[in-house]
C-alpha cells in the first residue's frame, strides 16, 4: 500500500542513506503526524494537511508539542522541524502556507507537495543533503556558512547559530579577549545566499533608532545602529523583541504577532503596544535610516498608527511602504495587507 509513510520513508532512506538516520511512524493516535526523522542534530516530524488543513496544522503542531514535553530531556539539543504534507493543492491556499512557513514559533516549519517530484520536494528542506541528481535545485546557504563566507571565525559561527553550543556570558567574554577572532564584518558579495529569482532592492540600513514608552520600553531609550555587525543582548525580559517589534511598528504601523492575535481590535492592539504604565499619546517610534544612499528619517506614534512622518511630510502607511519596499510604481493590488506581508518577508527577514 503506497501510503505517505511508506512514500516518504522510501525517498528519505535514499537521499539520507550516509548520514545514518532513524526513520519511524509516529505513536499511534496522534493523526495527522504520521513519521518521525530523527538525524542529529535535525528532529522532523511529517503530517498531513489535506482534508482541513488550519484544522490539521493546529494539531499537528500541538501533537509535536506533547511528544517534546514528554522526550524534553532526550531532545533538548535537537533542532526541531514540522513538514506538513499535502497532495490537493487547489483547496489548501498559497498564502496559508506561506504563513505556515513563515510562523518562527517553538520549531521551523515547511510545507511539501507529495503530488510532485518527491526528491525535489524534499530536496528543499534545509536538513536534507543537496544531490547532484537533483537537478536545478538551489537554496540558501546555512547561517553559519553565510557568517563564516563574512569572516566570522568557524567557531564563533557555530557558537552563534548552534543552539547551547557555548554560553552568552563565555561567548562574549571570548570575544572581548580576543580568543574567538576580532569580529570584523568583510563586505562581499556572496552569490550562494539568495536564490537566483530574488532581487534585493532597495539596500536599507538602519543608522539610529529611538523607541520611547513602547513595550518593554518607559521613556525614551535610543540606539546606534550605525555598524556593519550589531550584537542585541540581554536576559529575558530586558527588551529584546520589543526592539524588533518597534522596527516592525516603525515600518509597518502594527507588529506581526500581535496582528494575527487582534485582527482589527485597535483598541486591544494599542493597549498591547504602549508601555504598561505610559499613555498611547507618549508612545512613538523613530528611525533613521539609509535606502540607497538617500537618508530618511521616520517617526510613527501610536496615537496615529496609520500615518508616519518621513522627514517631517505625513505619509499613510502604502506609501511608506512603497517607499521602503523600492516598488518603482503601484502595484496592482496595492491593498495595504499585501504591502505589509512582502516588506516583512523582504526586510525583517
Amino acid at each position: 500500500m503506497n501510503t505517505p509513510y511508506n512514500k516518504l520513508s522510501s525517498i528519505l532512506e535514499q537521499l539520507l542513506k550516509d548520514r545514518k538516520p532513524i526513520i519511524e511512524p509516529s505513536p499511534r493516535d496522534i493523526h495527522p503526524l504520521f513519521l518521525l526523522l530523527t538525524m542529529k542534530p535535525n528532529l522532523v516530524g511529517f503530517a498531513t494537511l489535506d482534508g482541513q488543513p488550519e484544522e490539521n496544522f493546529s494539531r499537528a503542531f500541538q501533537n509535536l508539542k506533547d511528544l517534546y514535553s514528554i522526550h524534553s530531556s532526550e531532545w533538548v539539543d535537537f533542532d526541531l522541524t514540522l513538514v506538513l504534507c499535502k497532495t490537493d493543492t487547489e483547496k489548501i491556499r498559497d498564502e496559508f502556507c506561506n504563513e505556515i512557513e513563515a510562523d518562527p514559533y517553538f520549531c521551523r516549519k515547511f510545507v511539501i507537495d507529495l503530488s510532485k517530484d518527491l526528491k525535489v520536494e524534499l530536496g528543499r528542506l534545509p536538513f536534507i543533503p543537496l544531490h547532484e541528481t537533483i537537478v536545478g535545485l538551489t537554496r540558501p546557504i546555512s547561517a553559519q556558512t553565510f557568517l563564516m563566507k563574512h569572516g566570522v571565525s568557524s567557531d564563533l559561527a557555530r557558537y552563534l547559530v548552534v543552539p547551547h553550543a557555548r554560553g552568552i556570558q563565555k561567548i562574549m567574554s571570548e570575544c572581548i579577549e580576543g580568543i574567538l577572532g576580532k569580529p570584523e564584518w568583510f563586505k562581499k558579495e556572496i552569490e550562494e545566499f539568495l536564490l537566483p529569482q530574488y532581487k534585493v532592492s532597495p539596500s536599507i540600513r538602519l543608522k539610529e533608532l529611538e523607541i520611547s514608552n513602547f513595550r518593554a520600553y518607559r521613556r525614551s531609550f535610543e540606539f546606534d545602529l550605525d555598524a556593519d555587525l550589531v550584537v542585541l543582548f540581554g536576559p529575558n525580559g530586558f527588551g529584546k523583541t520589543s526592539f524588533f517589534d518597534a522596527i516592525d511598528f516603525v515600518c509597518t504601523g502594527g507588529v506581526a504577532r500581535f496582528d494575527k492575535r487582534f485582527g482589527h481590535k485597535t483598541d486591544r492592539l494599542l493597549k498591547a503596544l504602549k508601555h504598561l504604565d505610559s499613555s498611547i499619546d507618549d508612545s512613538f517610534i523613530k528611525v533613521k535610516a539609509l535606502t540607497d544612499g538617500r537618508e530618511v528619517t521616520i517617526e510613527r506614534h501610536m496615537k496615529d498608527r496609520t500615518n508616519a512622518h518621513v522627514d517631517g511630510t505625513t505619509i499613510n502607511r502604502t506609501k511608506t511602504l512603497i517607499l521602503l519596499t523600492g516598488l518603482s510604481e503601484k502595484p496592482p493590488d496595492i491593498r495595504i495587507e499585501n504591502l505589509v506581508r512582502l516588506f516583512r518577508a523582504t526586510h525583517l527577514f
